[in-house]
């Protein structure tokens, strides 16, 4: 009888070794969890950041690239405009050209 409550009790302390050890463990799983979880969130939050940041610097180049398209536009009617006034311009020389030809011609006659 002896023996068997040497036993009981070894076998007692054994077994709230081994609880303690289980909780000890299930502790540092719940912890270590935790932390996996807290390390998730915060690349999760960066992530998000990134991507809010990336669409706002797409937005911003789309905004540039309508600006340019609209400057490249008016570009190109303001050529067009200064071509059309060098073709008028062209025009008005030859035009006095002609005129001071005339009036040379009829000067020379007067002479």
């Amino acid at each position: 009888e002896k023996q068997l409550h040497k036993a009981n009790e070894k076998s007692t302390k054994q077994i709230a070794s081994l609880q303690n050890e289980i909780d000890t463990l299930k502790t540092a799983q719940e912890e270590a969890l935790q932390a996996a979880f807290a390390r998730s969130q915060e690349s999760l939050l960066k992530q998000e950041h990134l991507v809010t940041s990336l669409k706002d610097e797409l937005e911003a180049e789309k905004e540039a690239a309508k600006q340019c398209a609209e400057e490249r536009r008016n570009l190109a009617k303001l050529n067009d405009s200064l071509q059309k006034e060098l073709v008028n311009s062209k025009g008005e020389t030859l035009s006095l050209g002609e005129k001071i030809s005339t009036m040379e011609r009829a000067k020379n006659k007067q002479l």
